[in-house]
């Protein structure tokens, strides 16, 4: 049986290996609205009942390519397959500012607040906002830090989460702060 989306596109997942583990991609009607990381499903359930996009299709090709080309240090090909963030207004405004942060560079939650709301006082709710994300590596996440420079928010403060934004960060250079 087909598990069919809300709007009637069918679903499926990619794995793919990657440096940092098994990082799963969720299709829906060909168009990426998912990026599951190791150890951080982000509350993703259900991704083991759904049908694996077959590796002999075009969007599998690309999307594994894309997804590479990411750990070799290029961001345009994730960024040009087609893909779509579900959230709020306020959700989306964190994502595109969070999205414009370059590789090896890191900001704050408050420097994200002040850029995108002109206040610092919304440096809790834009790490909610990213709590949110659906699409971590393509709305990088991991490069936002506390205040501080602390590494923190990433899969909920675990130590799972924290250790994989510090190896992301070093992946790209960027400084991987305390914590």
């Amino acid at each position: 049986m087909k598990r069919l989306a809300r709007d009637g596109g069918e679903r499926r997942v990619l794995d793919v290996e990657t440096p940092v583990g098994k990082v799963q991609l969720l299709f829906q009607g060909g168009i990426l609205v998912r990026i599951g990381l190791p150890g951080l499903w982000g509350g993703w359930t259900g991704s083991r009942d759904l049908p694996s996009l077959p590796e002999g299709v075009p969007l599998a090709r690309r999307a594994r390519k894309a997804l590479d080309a990411w750990f070799r240090g290029e961001e345009e090909p994730l960024r040009n397959l087609s893909w779509k963030a579900r959230g709020t207004d306020f959700q989306r405004k964190v994502w595109d500012a969070v999205r414009r942060v370059p590789r090896g560079e890191v900001r704050t939650y408050k420097e994200i607040s002040l850029s995108v709301f002109r206040s610092p006082t919304r440096a809790r709710a834009v790490g909610g906002a990213l709590r949110s994300n659906p699409l971590p590596l393509l709305v990088p996440c991991h490069r936002v830090l506390g205040s501080s420079g602390k590494l923190t928010g990433f899969g909920g403060n675990s130590p799972a989460g924290i250790a994989l934004k510090r190896k992301l960060l070093a992946m790209e250079g960027a400084p991987c702060g305390g914590g």
